[in-house]
């Protein structure tokens, strides 16, 4: 369906089957108007919730449609009938004029409605008023009331804190006491073991009478001090002492017969281990004269030339000393062995170690790889 017609606007419009008329005549602003108030009814079909108005809109909505069509169908002629068209009842008249009333009637009523919200409002307002001035007056009541609270709370924690505290007192003061009951029991006891009378009885056994005046304290503690210390010093009363002393005096006796005996026997011990060392340092000597004599001849023969000596070096106490090799093969002067190169020292090595089997010969000597350190020369010279 096309929306345009492009034949231009002469000024009149097309009736329900076939007739034309001028867009300013009547009809066409009826039923102009007609569309428009349907297009109201449909709006406020969309927006009521009752469900018998929207019925009764939906009934005026079609017979709108129904008005429209007869004022858009033209009347007939002889040479061409009029269109059929929704017939319009004339007792929906009365009908939608009923409800024209019933409407009037709820219209009247709601018109009257703003004025008795409006004084609901101002009594509601007037309520409002008094419901917060009441409670502002009881939320001043509350906070007078929290005020109070909390200071019942903290003097209820003061006073709680004054009654511990009190408490603990107590039960230091009731330990106090309990302590100075032991001391006095233990007081009691001490001058029961000591002077052998009750604390009622001490000054019947002093000889002062209930009512004299006592001596002076600090005369009296320092006599007693001097009598502990005298006291003291006497020592207790030994029955088992002359006895004793018997028991000592052969024990003494014993003890100086072993002591003289221990003394000549270290003196005799002295004297033999005087005599090994002696002896120790001769033989000792001897035998370094001929490991001495040995290494000599044996170092000259390895070292085809030359000469080599042992020195004791260190102490003048052949136990104490030690052994350096002085040696200086052909050719080079005395130095210490271990100045030498290594198969110098090797040679020298063999020479001492066959100088000490010379001296005192073994059944087996095993070498191993003695010639590894010397050169071809030194080998067939080995």
């Amino acid at each position: 369906m096309s929306i345009y017609t492009k034949t231009g606007d002469d000024g009149d419009t097309a009736l329900f089957g076939g007739g034309r008329v001028s867009k300013s005549d009547g009809r066409v602003e009826a039923y102009g108007d007609v569309d428009e108030l349907n297009s109201f009814v449909g709006l406020a079909i969309t927006s009521v919730a009752d469900d018998d108005i929207r019925s009764g809109l939906l009934l005026i909505q079609g017979d709108l449609f129904a008005l429209g069509a007869n004022l858009a169908t033209p009347e007939g002629d002889g040479s061409r009938p009029r269109p059929q068209t929704p017939a319009l009842p004339v007792a929906r008249v009365e009908e939608m004029e009923r409800w024209i009333d019933q409407a009037t009637d709820e219209l009247a009523e709601l018109q009257a409605r703003p004025a008795e919200i409006a004084v609901q409002r101002t009594a509601l307002i007037e309520q409002i008023e008094t419901a917060e001035a009441a409670r502002d007056t009881a939320g001043d009541a509350l906070a007078e009331s929290e005020t109070a609270l909390e200071k019942l709370a903290r003097d209820l924690r003061a006073t709680e804190a004054l009654l511990a505290d009190q408490r603990e007192d107590r039960v230091r003061r009731e330990g106090a006491v309990e302590q100075i009951d032991q001391e006095i029991q233990a007081i009691t006891e001490r001058i029961s073991e000591r002077i052998d009378c009750e604390p009622a009885q001490i000054l019947d056994a002093i000889g002062i009478k209930p009512g004299e005046e006592l001596p002076d304290r600090e005369k009296i503690e320092f006599r007693l001090e001097r009598l502990i210390r005298e006291r003291d010093n006497m020592g207790p009363v030994n029955l088992r002492a002359e006895t004793e002393a018997v028991e000592l005096t052969e024990k003494i006796t014993i003890l100086v017969t072993e002591r003289d005996d221990l003394t000549s026997a270290i003196a005799r011990l002295r004297q033999g281990i005087s005599s090994l060392n002696r002896e120790g340092r001769e033989r000792l000597m001897a035998a370094f004269t001929d490991v001495n004599r040995h290494f000599q001849d044996l170092y000259t023969r390895l070292f085809a030339g030359g000469s080599a000596h042992l020195t004791l070096t260190e102490a003048e106490d052949p136990f104490e000393a030690g052994l350096e090799i002085m040696a200086s093969p052909p050719g080079k002067k005395l130095q210490t062995m271990s100045l030498m190169s290594g198969g110098e020292q090797a040679l020298a090595a063999l020479a001492l170690l066959f100088a000490v089997f010379l001296t005192n010969p073994a059944p087996i000597c095993v070498l191993d790889e003695v010639d590894a350190p010397l050169d071809d020369h030194n080998v067939d010279r080995f």
